[in-house]
């Protein structure tokens, strides 16, 4: 069944499932898929009544950006925060799994799962909601003791009655989503744990938690070293490899508690243990393998594993990718996703929101940001992917790099929405120097991009030198740059008329107001600093296009001048 499900996803996900249709915009693989999932239901139950269940990992933010950044730590940083940020992709696979396990569900019943949250859709009995709360319990008092209250499952279960609860699927999502917003507001109600936890002895510098330290380990936790062990690892493996055993296994991540263990492999051996399912990491022609054990499953998957690296075929360190720049040193921080998503699943769709539907939408985004985001990113040299995959990503890189691909991912995004006005993506960016706090970096972007980017009219912006711009106004500022970049390398342009200009929007520009005093200041500026003809009596275009676009740009002039400054600073 597993391998029919890939064989399916990889051949039929861009087919129609009704080309007669005037708008066939469901996938055959998604309606397939679909259909097979209530099938299952109305055969458990014999009722035309099913039970949405959604999960989702309350905490994943904090507990992968809480890294600091400690000197004697740095070395593998990036390694570990990209470690973290897999182990709990693998691990929200593992509960999602474990729950379709329990509920004797198959792998379609799963109708996404990425960015820490899951969907299922299963059959409506006493029998299936008495198994989602022990599989509630059970999970939670793990997460509850293995990172001491951090993390959380939030899982709830809503009735859909009939064809009508399918049809208008997104009615249904957002009442589950209701109920979950509700429940994080008592998180671990039902775990009747002692509520407070032994210091163990040694804190982690990395990540603050307390650890039983042995008589031969160091500093960092053994969570921390995992983690960066793990991260180490990920850009060359080929394989992933789920295994299912009662026995306790030794493996790369270990789940014992569930039966479920994942190895990372660069090759595929022809022992693989039975009940195993093998993943081919970011390629489709995963079914090609001669290993011997029959009872083993076949599949693949999409994830962001792109990574900076020197001649060596080493990973970069954050302090390697910050001198890559051309100008100033800097890193930069970027974290982007897709604007008004739940305004898509509940009033784009019209009424057309049944369940094949959101499942198509769903998924498309997922492998733009799992899957295509490494081809846009790989002809970048310093760039780190350390999270991609739902309707989010989280990149970090030489900061003019990370300039130059946040706007070519909203470029791509557009494209791949068929330039859908309804569809876009706004992303924050921040600036900082490689032993700054990486988890606290990582909150600073998450903030401009929340409460700056996502704050202006119709968002679909980026949020940069704590300045918030539409994407085609910023697409002008960084064309403006380049050509006053040159002009500044060729020393036909100084990089004081660059200051003044932030001088004269300090004095004189507010953003709901500007003194038009400034504008005649500003052209005597260019008249002395910018030649007006070149050496051979023409026009001088660069001279032209700073009098036209600066005066339309003029709020924006702290983020060209940032931007300028920063591109031909010298150290």
């Amino acid at each position: 069944i597993d391998s029919l499900y890939y064989l399916l996803w990889k051949y039929a996900w861009c087919a129609p499932s009704a080309a007669y249709e005037s708008e066939p915009d469901i996938s055959l693989f998604d309606h397939l898929k679909t259909t097979a999932a209530i099938a299952t239901c109305l055969q458990e139950s014999n009722e035309d009544k099913f039970l949405l269940v959604g999960g989702d990992i309350s905490g994943i933010q904090n507990f992968i950006y809480k890294l600091t950044s400690p000197e004697e730590s740095q070395k593998g940083m990036a390694q570990r925060l990209r470690g973290r940020s897999f182990y709990l992709s693998v691990m929200v696979e593992t509960l999602v799994h474990y729950t379709i396990n329990k509920l004797n569900l198959p792998i379609m019943n799963i109708l996404w799962c990425g960015g820490g949250h899951f969907t299922i859709l299963a059959p409506n009995t006493r029998e299936v909601k008495d198994r989602i709360e022990d599989c509630e319990s059970k999970i939670n008092g793990w997460l509850y003791n293995k990172f001491q209250g951090e993390l959380c499952l939030i899982l709830v279960n809503i009735p859909i009655d009939g064809a009508a609860g399918l049809i208008n699927f997104g009615d249904s999502l957002q009442k589950l989503n209701v109920e979950i917003s509700k429940r994080k507001k008592r998180k671990f109600f039902k775990v009747k744990k002692e509520r407070k936890f032994k210091l163990l002895g040694a804190v982690c510098p990395v990540c603050g938690n307390d650890f039983k330290k042995g008589a031969d380990e160091d500093r960092i936790c053994p969570d921390c070293k995992h983690h960066e062990r793990i991260g180490e690892r990920l850009p060359y493996i080929e394989y992933l490899v789920e295994i299912k055993s009662d026995k306790k296994l030794d493996a790369d991540i270990e789940f014992e508690e569930f039966s479920i263990y994942w190895k990372l492999e660069r090759d595929v051996s022809k022992e693989v243990l039975p009940n195993s399912v093998i993943y081919r990491i970011n390629n489709t022609d995963f079914i090609s393998l001669n290993v011997q054990n029959k009872n083993v499953s076949y599949g693949f998957k999409f994830f962001g594993n792109l990574v900076a690296k020197d001649e060596n075929d080493n990973i970069l360190t954050f302090e390697n990718m910050q001198k890559s720049n051309e100008g100033a040193k800097f890193l930069g921080i970027l974290r982007m996703d897709v604007d008004n998503l739940g305004a898509v699943f509940n009033i784009g769709l019209g009424k057309d929101k049944s369940i094949s539907r959101v499942a198509t939408i769903s998924r498309t985004l997922d492998l733009f940001f799992s899957g295509y985001l490494n081809e846009i990113c790989k002809k970048y040299k310093t760039l780190y992917i350390t999270y991609s995959g739902g309707d989010d990503l989280f990149i970090v890189g030489g900061w003019e790099e990370i300039t130059e691909v946040a706007k070519e991912i909203s470029n791509e995004f557009k494209g791949y929405c068929c330039n859908n006005l309804g569809m876009h993506i706004s992303g924050g960016i921040f600036i900082c120097k490689h032993k700054f706090p990486i988890g606290r970096a990582a909150n600073l972007a998450g903030e401009k991009l929340n409460a700056k980017a996502k704050k202006i009219e119709n968002k679909n912006a980026i949020s940069i030198f704590e300045k918030a711009i539409y994407w085609d106004v910023f697409d002008e500022i960084l064309e403006l740059s380049e050509k006053m970049i040159y002009e500044i390398k060729q020393k036909n342009l100084s990089r004081g008329f660059v200051y003044g200009l932030l001088e004269l929007y300090q004095k004189h520009i507010r953003e709901d107001k500007e003194e038009l005093v400034w504008l005649p200041k500003f052209l005597y500026s260019l008249a002395r600093n910018v030649k007006k003809q070149d050496e051979k009596g023409n026009l001088n275009l660069v001279f032209m296009e700073i009098k036209n676009k600066i005066p339309k740009l003029s709020k924006q002039i702290p983020i060209l001048v940032s931007y300028v400054s920063l591109r031909t600073r010298r150290e």
